[in-house]
């Protein structure tokens, strides 16, 4: 009997671990394929709003200053006046700069009268020298000294030129169609060369500066829509950009762009007002949510032959929608893949 029973315990024994070790394979591939949810990126992008701090400035605002040294005799407009270009804004007393002028002038017609009397002893030394009755080294000396006469009478005659041009700067003038912001110039005043006199601002429409990150200025550039928003107030301007400066600021690390408004009327913001720029980027964007760390980059998992495959983005930064060029019609994992790891077997549910 104990050699009948002995073989049958021995399989009773093994049964259980045959099945446990049938059943194993099946447990196994259970956890190794992770069901994921996907949704295409056409059905997920967005097109985030920007929205950044700006300035109107003036095309021109400068300090009217003094270019020569003088008296202010008196002032022809006062701040808060308008000014063409040309128009006299305030005259320095002319007459020493007139006196200077004078004295060039009268230096002028001595040289051009010295000029004239070498000019005709040279004539008549080369009609003596053909007569035989002057040498050739005296006939050198008088055509040396018209050539330094004449040389006399140019910078005479640029002397002259000088005290005209000199002269003009008595009369303060307007470079450019302006508003007088303010009037520092008092009649009787001393003034030198550099002293401010008027403080002007062009009355050319003026434009909106900001200051950007790298990719605001990128996705400013793609933008077909910005508007100027003015504090306070619902209505919007239409703005377009002009150009983005090509250098990054080594401290802020931004760069400066330069935009103007489309149509520039009465109730469009003045020069020194502050605001913001608001437009939508062109550019799809893929939601954080949708966004992993593997390692040292950012990215979204997409799945091929079943598998999880990582896409980096190495611009992509955490709790922000990352710019990306993605075919519409691209599946990408947005549920379970917090745990993913690339090449894991998944299933789309």
């Amino acid at each position: 009997m104990r050699r009948t029973f002995a073989p049958i315990r021995l399989v009773a024994l093994a049964l259980p671990m045959l099945s446990m070790a049938l059943a194993l394979p099946t447990t196994a591939t259970a956890q190794s394929s992770v069901a994921v949810k996907t949704a295409l990126f056409k059905d997920i992008a967005s097109y985030p709003e920007q929205n950044v701090p700006a300035q109107v400035v003036a095309a021109n605002q400068v300090l009217i200053a003094a270019q020569i040294s003088g008296v202010v005799q008196t002032w022809r407009v006062d701040a808060g006046a308008r000014v063409n270009r040309g128009t006299t804004l305030a005259q320095l007393d002319p007459r020493d700069m007139s006196l200077v002028l004078a004295q060039a002038q009268a230096a002028q017609k001595a040289a051009q009268a010295r000029l004239d009397l070498a000019k005709q002893q040279l004539a008549r030394a080369k009609e003596l020298v053909k007569q035989g009755f002057y040498s050739s080294e005296a006939l050198n000396q008088r055509e040396t000294e018209v050539a330094l006469l004449d040389a006399d009478l140019s910078a005479r005659t640029a002397a002259v030129a000088s005290a005209k041009h000199t002269l003009t700067k008595t009369n303060i003038t307007a470079p450019f169609n302006a508003v007088v912001v303010q009037r520092m110039a008092q009649v009787g005043n001393t003034v030198a060369p550099g002293t401010p006199l008027f403080e002007l601002v062009d009355t050319a429409p003026p434009e909106i500066t900001t200051d950007l990150s790298v990719a605001q200025a990128n996705s400013l550039k793609r933008a077909t829509n910005i508007r100027w928003v003015t504090p306070g107030q619902t209505a919007t301007q239409s703005v377009a950009l002009l150009r983005v400066i090509a250098t990054v600021d080594s401290r802020t690390r931004n760069q400066t762009a330069r935009l103007k408004f489309t149509r520039y009327g009465k109730a469009a913001p003045l020069p020194g007002a502050n605001g913001s720029l608001r437009w939508k980027d062109s550019q799809p964007h893929l939601s954080p949510s949708a966004l992993v760390r593997r390692g040292a980059h950012m990215g979204f998992f997409t799945i091929a032959d079943g598998r999880a495959v990582f896409n980096p983005l190495p611009n992509a930064q955490e709790s922000r929608p990352a710019p990306i060029d993605l075919a519409p019609e691209t599946a990408i994992i947005i549920q379970g893949q917090a745990q993913l790891q690339d090449g894991q077997a998944v299933t789309a549910l």
